[in-house]
């Protein structure tokens, strides 16, 4: 019985995790976004993340916010 609890708890963990992952890489802001807002969001994930153990580091985490901005962002 525990094994199967275990099993089930854990599938829906990995899966929670993969979707928070998810959010986090395929956020992509349109154009006239506040950028407060927008690092808000994504720093939500990030910590959702931390709180669930999966820790993104720092230079991750700007490599994910510089590709979420719109092609106007690009130099």
């Amino acid at each position: 019985m525990w094994d199967q609890l275990t099993t089930v708890k854990e599938s829906k963990e990995r899966l929670r995790i993969l979707a928070t992952w998810c959010a986090l890489y395929c956020t992509i802001v349109e154009e006239g976004f506040k950028m407060v807002d927008h690092i808000s969001s994504l720093q939500k994930l990030q910590e959702k993340l931390h709180i669930i153990g999966n820790k993104i580091p720092n230079e991750d985490f700007v490599m994910i916010l510089v590709t979420s901005l719109p092609k106007s962002w690009d130099n």
